[in-house]
């Protein structure tokens, strides 16, 4: 039996997608429960958005803090990413993806990035497994799209519009970044939808930026001293080597 998979870093990231989840009905699974600084979780307004939609959440659900894993990743924990990957092969080997979308590489924030090289990962391990191809999709979070010829692009009718915008607004504790993301990118962009084809194999290119947003964020909060250390590109470049096997 085959079935859509969605895989996103954080609690909110699914009401990007309202319209294509709403069509599709995929297995959504998130990395972290959303707390970051404040300690505070998102995940119940995540489930009552599940729950409106008629869809399952799969058994990655809000499974680390964000100072859970931040902390792997600085400490490069490679138990915890390569077992993750692992769960994800398991999961796919009883029910094939008919396709899995995932959180874009964007050089924004690291968890992001991760959670896109953890399924790439694990769709590459799939294909040597199986010699099978997985449909595998990303979506911009903060970037402004640029849609392909084969990318899913979807227009929203006034309807899916007014439905979208009502479960978006009803998310509280993301109020403030749509209100955000909304203002720069223009609320036309920021409600249609768009997920591209990903070539996983190519997914060691973590970002064009010259340097990561987040190292930036990482450098200033430790000076204002609030972060011990700066979570680098390099940190995601080694986590990539290790689980995908290219340090060998």
């Amino acid at each position: 039996m085959e079935k859509p998979y969605l895989y996103i870093a954080h609690p909110g990231h699914e009401l990007l997608l309202i319209q294509w989840i709403s069509d599709n009905k995929p297995e959504i699974n998130i990395l972290t429960d959303g707390s970051g600084a404040t300690g505070v979780s998102r995940l119940e307004s995540s489930r009552r958005v599940l729950k409106s939609l008629g869809v399952d959440k799969g058994p990655i659900f809000g499974r680390l803090t964000d100072a859970q894993i931040y902390a792997h990743i600085i400490n490069r924990n490679m138990v915890v990413f390569l077992s993750l990957v692992d769960e994800l092969l398991s999961v796919w080997q009883h029910n094939r993806p008919s396709c899995v979308v995932v959180d874009g590489l964007e050089g924004y924030n690291p968890v992001h990035d991760l959670m896109n090289l953890l399924v790439s990962c694990a769709c590459i391990r799939y294909k040597k497994q199986t010699a099978q191809n997985i449909p595998l999709y990303s979506f911009k979070l903060v970037n402004k799209f640029n849609p392909a010829p084969d990318s899913i692009h979807i227009e929203l009718t006034d309807e899916q519009l007014k439905k979208k915008q009502d479960i978006v607004f009803g998310y509280p504790e993301m109020r403030d970044e749509v209100d955000m993301v909304s203002e720069r990118l223009g609320e036309q962009d920021c409600f249609t939808e768009c997920l591209d084809v990903m070539d996983y194999d190519r997914s060691s290119e973590l970002s064009e930026a010259l340097l990561p947003f987040y190292e930036l964020y990482g450098e200033k909060k430790v000076q204002q001293g609030i972060y011990k250390k700066v979570l680098r590109r390099k940190d995601l470049e080694e986590i990539w080597k290790c689980i995908s096997g290219r340090d060998k």
